[in-house]
């Protein structure tokens, strides 16, 4: 599994540094600053 790093844009592999799935946040638990806005094309 590939996440994209918020700070750079660069896709990193979960299990090279020995993280998986279970180890990021639930998407309930994800705090975004204030008045940051998220479009959602559909």
């Amino acid at each position: 599994m590939r996440v994209r790093c918020p700070e750079c844009g660069k896709l990193v592999r979960l299990l090279k540094y020995g993280y998986g799935p279970e180890d990021l946040a639930p998407w309930e638990e994800r705090v975004l600053p204030k008045g940051f806005e998220v479009k959602i094309k559909r």
